[in-house]
């Protein structure tokens, strides 16, 4: 996270809010592909993940909450999830 993806790579943004505004507090977020298998984790209220193009599943649990959304990512394109944990 953090560097910029390479080529070939979809840039994910993942964003939690509470009440319309941005999180501010720990939110943790996992990403697998469709078998289930592990792309990323991280704790905070949001992130930016780099990914080859394909379908994800991406979970985000605050508190207890957990929303599920399921993406396609298609090459040569960048995608940004926005998720309200309220």
């Amino acid at each position: 996270m953090g560097a910029p993806c390479q080529d070939g790579e979809v840039s994910l943004t993942l964003v939690a809010t509470i009440s319309g505004q941005p999180a501010f507090t720990s939110v943790t977020w996992n990403v697998t592909d469709v078998k289930n298998t592990p792309v990323a984790e991280f704790d905070r209220h949001s992130g930016v993940v780099c990914v080859l193009p394909g379908r994800y599943i991406v979970r985000a649990t605050h508190k207890g909450t957990v929303r599920k959304r399921t993406l396609l990512l298609r090459a040569g394109t960048t995608a940004r999830v926005v998720i309200a944990m309220d």
